[in-house]
């Protein structure tokens, strides 16, 4: 047991890769809104695997779903906001003649 903590404090302590948050790699990184992916610690540089890439807006929408500007196409009326969470944004554009 007392190699493995020695080997833990060896590695360097590093932050959170772009597009995520957390205290540093080894405590977890989760996306930022908007983002999806997955970020876990590694032995070897830059010490961690994975990354979080930019969701596109949903169906009937333009922008940029991390910058919260998804806006509805013309003919279509609704509202996005970024999540966490899966599909990482809630809200929907629907056509106006069906939406209330």
């Amino acid at each position: 047991l007392e190699s493995n903590a020695c080997q833990e404090s060896k590695q360097p302590m590093v932050p959170c890769p772009p597009h995520s948050q957390g205290a540093s790699v080894a405590d977890t990184c989760n996306c930022n809104a908007g983002y999806a992916g997955k970020i876990a610690a590694s032995s070897l540089p830059p010490y961690y695997t994975g990354s979080c890439e930019e969701v596109p807006c949903p169906a009937n929408s333009e922008g940029s779903l991390p910058n919260n500007t998804c806006q509805c196409n013309a003919g279509f009326v609704g509202s996005i906001v970024a999540t966490q969470k899966l599909p990482h944004y809630i809200g929907e554009c629907c056509p106006e003649s069906e939406c209330d």
